[in-house]
């Protein structure tokens, strides 16, 4: 069974007549939705038909994004190596920070009309849009002005999503050579981590060293990755007027601090149970003091059974069977069609 998938769904190739019509087609939907706003959301005069017609020019133009760029996304994402991927998803990017300027003059706009629940409630297709209406109004506070959005949507290209593609090659593309049945073989960072269900004690723990020196390795250029992206969120963060970054990330997860408090309490309360599973955990694996980390995920009793992916997929579409055959049947579809990508790489 093939384990690799297939985006002919999406394009058959970059250089595919297709996917060169598409991207002019892209270039031409942020030409139109930048000139759109520009003329009509200079006042607030049939503010319901000036929604609905910008949120179907801004779907129109980003549902042929998310196309194009996830196709060039999930090509890296199965080989880091591809420049081509790389050059496009830079050119998608760019091309997607343009229409930056006229969302955030949308966002604003909307902010200053006093009427929004009459108004979405005068049309059936804005009631369907409410909750994402909504939300934008919410979020319009942390907006800063559209030239200074834009420019950060344009510096960030070469600035923090430079910064993760630099460290998602760096973790993709590591190789480490270890020893196994007195073979020298090249593993993976993410085959080592997989490595840590092995039943074998030995393996486990040579696996485990052998990802530590991997991390060692590349920890310098790993940390100026993190602290790049950390860096250019706290400053961003800072002059759009949220508290601090945690504040954003709980806004966006639709969260208070009340309840991310209550659950850490939950979690804290809970680890003297952890405490005890992993205390017994390390008995049973025969260590005589705490369990090392090398055998956090090590299968115990007979917990060790491996199955193949033709028998995952049957266990999973029928898991889905028992409450949900309209689920199952995506997932079905999903093995049949080979969107999945399963195949180890080295």
């Amino acid at each position: 069974m093939e384990l690799t998938w297939n985006l002919d769904v999406l394009y058959i190739s970059f250089n595919s007549e297709k996917f060169k019509s598409d991207e002019e087609i892209l270039n031409k939907h942020i030409a139109n939705l930048n000139d759109w706003a520009i003329k009509n959301l200079k006042d607030t005069h049939n503010a319901a038909s000036k929604i609905q017609e910008f949120l179907k020019l801004y779907n129109e133009y980003k549902s042929l994004y998310c196309c194009l760029y996830s196709y060039a996304e999930l090509t890296s994402c199965s080989d880091s190596s591809n420049i081509q991927a790389m050059n496009v998803l830079d050119d998608i990017e760019d091309n997607d920070s343009s229409a930056t300027e006229s969302f955030v003059k949308f966002n604003k706009w909307l902010k200053s009309l006093n009427n929004i629940e009459a108004l979405i409630e005068s049309s059936p297709e804005l009631i369907e849009y409410g909750f994402y209406i909504k939300e934008l109004l919410s979020q319009s506070k942390y907006l800063l002005g559209e030239n200074e959005e834009s420019l950060i949507s344009k510096m960030q290209i070469t600035g923090s999503k430079a910064w993760q593609r630099l460290y998602m090659e760096l973790t993709s593309t590591l190789l480490m050579d270890i020893d196994i049945d007195g073979e020298s073989k090249k593993i993976s960072l993410s085959e080592l981590r997989n490595m840590a269900y092995e039943e074998n004690e030995s393996l486990r723990k040579i696996a485990y060293y052998a990802e530590v020196d991997a991390c060692k390795s590349i920890s310098k250029s790993s940390a100026a990755c993190l602290n790049g992206i950390s860096g250019e969120a706290l400053t961003i963060y800072d002059m759009r007027g949220y508290k601090s970054p945690l504040e954003k990330v709980l806004l966006e997860s639709r969260m208070d601090f009340e309840t991310l408090n209550t659950m850490l309490l939950a979690v804290k309360e809970s680890l003297p149970m952890f405490h005890k599973y992993y205390n017994k955990k390390s008995q049973i694996l025969g260590h005589k003091e705490s369990l090392p980390f090398y055998d956090i995920f090590a299968p115990t009793g007979d917990a060790n059974t491996k199955i193949s992916y033709l028998d995952a997929r049957d266990l999973i579409v029928s898991s889905f069977k028992t409450f949900s055959q309209e689920l199952a049947n995506f997932a079905e579809k999903v093995f049949d069609k080979r969107w999945i990508d399963a195949e180890l790489r080295t």
